[in-house]
């Protein structure tokens, strides 16, 4: 089913947790000290050990494409990756145990923010009423338009919950308990206000989405898709610098050709922007 609407927006919320230890996949491995040690370690992990369907990829190559030497650049990438081109991974998958043993599964799909305002395909009758053609539209343009939040006055809204659980592991016959201590919270930017419904909708989801008319919920949707802009390029802003290098992986997936664009740090050689191979963590 296609998630229309509060697509789980990415660098606006956000959930942190002390018992995390994975690595990024470009970063297990070798150390990472030049470049290239990105690409070979994900070559390396890219099996079906750590991804369950990598049988179904074909990573055809890792090019350096340019050097970020000037603010003209930098903006390019800054809008390329807050656009609608800028390539996703879907992530799915599961760790455990039976009788058998530990079960380890992870299934990578590639995809496009916002997709369902470009292709309809498969949407039921409501759904594309409600997704018409005039407003896909509106919606697209305000996708695709450049922005420059360094001329804007942005509005901000922050909030973060303290989350504390007790964790009771068996083993031996005894129970251990011990305490995991996590964060969640949601920071979202907008030029415009961010208003109340969008927070408890949206964010906090403390109300009923089914409540919302047609006019309301395609509202939302503009509001969201401006705040997931905004946000992104304050994220770019964060990770990304001028003299930092970008580089290209091409694959194919399922008999169709991907550029999936990265951005490595030019002080510490490590990826630091890409949203589909960066997000798979070992």
């Amino acid at each position: 089913m296609k998630k229309l609407f509060f697509i789980a927006i990415l660098l606006a919320q956000w959930t942190v947790s002390y018992s995390q230890d994975k690595v990024s996949i470009y970063e297990s491995g070798e150390p990472v000290r030049d470049y290239e040690t990105n690409f070979k370690n994900l070559i390396n992990n890219w099996t079906p050990k750590n991804v369950t369907n990598a049988g179904e990829y074909d990573l055809l190559e890792c090019s350096f494409v340019e050097t970020l030497d000037d603010s003209t650049r930098y903006k390019f990438y800054r809008n390329y990756f807050s656009g609608e081109e800028a390539l996703y991974s879907s992530i799915l998958g599961r760790d455990g145990g039976d009788s058998k043993g530990k079960i380890h599964e992870l299934y990578i799909r590639p995809g496009y923010l916002y997709a369902e305002l470009y292709d309809t395909r498969g949407m039921t009758p409501e759904q594309k009423t409600l997704l018409s053609e005039d407003f896909r539209k509106e919606a697209r343009n305000l996708f695709e338009s450049e922005m420059d939040i360094e001329t804007m006055q942005l509005n901000h809204y922050y909030y973060k919950y303290e989350q504390i659980d007790t964790i009771v592991k068996s083993s031996q016959g005894f129970d251990i308990s011990g305490i995991e201590r996590s964060y969640k919270g949601f920071e979202a930017a907008s030029p415009d206000t961010i208003s109340q419904k969008y927070i408890d909708y949206a964010l906090n989801e403390i109300e009923d989405k089914k409540e919302l008319d047609t006019t309301e919920r395609r509202k939302l949707l503009l509001e969201e898709i401006l705040i997931r802009k905004t946000s992104s390029q304050l994220f770019f802003n964060e990770q990304v610098g001028i003299g930092d290098r970008v580089y290209v992986i091409k694959f194919q997936y399922n008999g169709r050709i991907y550029n999936n664009y990265v951005i490595c740090s030019a002080k510490s050689k490590k990826v630091v922007m890409d949203y589909f191979f960066k997000n798979i963590t070992l």
